[in-house]
């Protein structure tokens, strides 16, 4: 299969500061029995010093329902969780309109996981060009209420040691990964990770800045076979040069003239270019979303 050939590209590999991976996925190999033998794989690599973490991308206890996977198989969430412990995997539910209009539900059910793994879910806002000013009610009550219970409900801490450890005032008090409410944001680059890591589309070894800017033009380069060995092919180094190094903060007036972009997570690249044919300039909606 493919990732089995990138995980042995990686094992036979001799890349320069390469320290492990990291796979966001929504665990649906749980459902089709590939647990063990992907088990077998970050064992091997951690018995070469290197690091191998999933990050578990589910939404909610209804996941499957509002979120269909290919073959639209039923996800036993139960069996994900038991999974999830077994890796010690991260988790990342995407926070979007849909999300919240069963709030309630899935903050109930994160809070029920936060009390399981004692760490909350890494709460990441969908910046998408989807949402209005229902879905911004809706934003601030799910948090409201979230984090209220979190405090009252699951936290064993004063007032002063939730703050630090939520809205990471001081960073040497974080705890907990939610970025949701976490600040300050002001850097010198994109708070996403694709400027701090290579991206690698399995299905024909392309690297790529990340999953939302796989199209054609972005890919920055390729694993080509040449003569039995495979061989770095070099593509498109202009924008990914200018997008490794990109810093809304700096470079967009909008954002360098705006009140709040200490606080601002900024917006998706890729979606930025699905809705503005640009990656680089901000949606509407997103800054009112940040605000």
């Amino acid at each position: 299969s493919y990732w089995e050939d990138v995980f042995r590209i990686i094992l036979n590999s001799k890349f320069k500061n390469f320290n492990g991976i990291m796979i966001p996925t929504n665990f649906s190999f749980v459902e089709k029995g590939l647990s063990d033998k992907i088990f077998y794989y970050k064992e091997l690599f951690e018995k070469q010093g290197f690091i191998f973490h999933l990050s578990c991308s589910i939404d909610g206890i209804d996941d499957y329902e509002t979120r269909p996977y290919k073959g639209k198989e039923k996800i036993s969430i139960s069996n994900v969780l038991d999974q999830v412990e077994r890796f010690k995997a991260g988790l990342h539910p995407m926070v979007s309109p849909t999300f919240l209009k069963n709030f309630k539900k899935n903050a109930d059910f994160w809070i029920s996981v936060t009390k399981r793994f004692d760490d909350t879910p890494m709460l990441l806002e969908v910046r998408n060009n989807f949402w209005d000013n229902e879905s911004f009610k809706n934003l601030i009550t799910f948090m409201l209420y979230f984090f209220k219970k979190l405090y009252t409900d699951v936290l064993d801490c004063d007032l002063d040691t939730f703050a630090k450890s939520y809205f990471c005032f001081d960073k040497s008090c974080r705890k907990y990964n939610c970025s949701l409410i976490e600040f300050p944001h002001i850097l010198q680059r994109m708070s996403c990770s694709f400027q701090s890591t290579i991206f690698i589309r399995v299905s024909d070894l392309s690297f790529i800045p990340c999953h939302r800017l796989g199209y054609p033009q972005f890919i920055y380069g390729q694993l080509i076979e040449n003569n039995g060995q495979l061989v770095y092919q070099e593509k498109n180094l202009d924008f990914h040069i200018a997008a490794m190094t990109h810093n809304p903060s700096s470079f967009i007036p909008k954002c360098a003239n705006c009140s709040i972009k200490a606080f601002c997570i900024k917006g998706c690249m890729g979606s930025q270019f699905e809705n503005n044919e640009d990656p680089f300039i901000p949606l509407d909606n997103i800054c009112q979303l940040e605000k």
